[in-house]
């Protein structure tokens, strides 16, 4: 549709001035709102809580309420078959549905951290590391993802390692003391702070 290769359609002509820039397709949480506002006559307060209603992922309170959204779609004009067929639309909203502001704010997120994965990638590797200190599951999965693209992680060491996961040389990345399991920032704290410039000696 948005190459122009299929013409949007809409189920009912007045869909179209909030569905325009979708090109007819139901999206987020609002466009469920200004649909049953539109073509149900509710308020919108009423939207909203028909909102909260099918983001609590359980169809069947969504189901429950088909009677009754059928009859008032057809009340504001709408067709029976037309009624049947929004309410089939609406149906994966009570799977999981976006409100706008978190889907445009979860896309930029998106893109920074592909941008800086693929031109920082050791950076945002060590970076990712941190982010998930207290996940040993995820420390290992991120540790797989590394060896594939040949960053070789440096075991920690005493004298070498800081609290953070820190890049050595050009493809490595040396292991964190705050990542070993039952070692807190506290105690590594310390440790950085006794080691100074001048490395353990024994």
């Amino acid at each position: 549709r948005r190459a122009g290769l299929e013409k949007p359609q809409y189920l009912d002509p007045r869909m179209e001035k909030f569905l325009k820039r979708s090109y007819g397709v139901l999206v987020y949480q609002e466009d469920l709102m200004k649909c049953v506002m539109e073509l149900a006559g509710m308020s919108p307060a009423e939207a909203d809580t028909f909102r909260k209603f099918t983001g609590k992922k359980i169809p069947e309170i969504l189901l429950n309420q088909k009677e009754d959204l059928i009859k008032r779609f057809i009340n504001n004009g709408v067709k029976k078959e037309v009624a049947e067929k929004l309410i089939e639309q609406f149906l994966p909203f009570a799977d999981y549905a976006f409100n706008e502001a978190h889907a445009a704010s979860y896309s930029i997120i998106t893109y920074v951290a592909a941008y800086l994965k693929a031109h920082y990638y050791i950076e945002f590797m060590a970076a990712l590391y941190k982010a998930h200190l207290e996940d040993q599951k995820k420390l290992g999965e991120i540790t797989e993802e590394c060896r594939r693209n040949h960053i070789q992680i440096l075991p920690p060491d005493i004298n070498k390692s800081f609290e953070d996961f820190t890049i050595e040389g050009e493809k490595n990345i040396r292991f964190g003391l705050a990542g070993i399991k039952n070692v807190g920032t506290k105690c590594v704290s310390h440790i950085i702070e006794k080691r100074g410039d001048k490395p353990f000696t024994s």
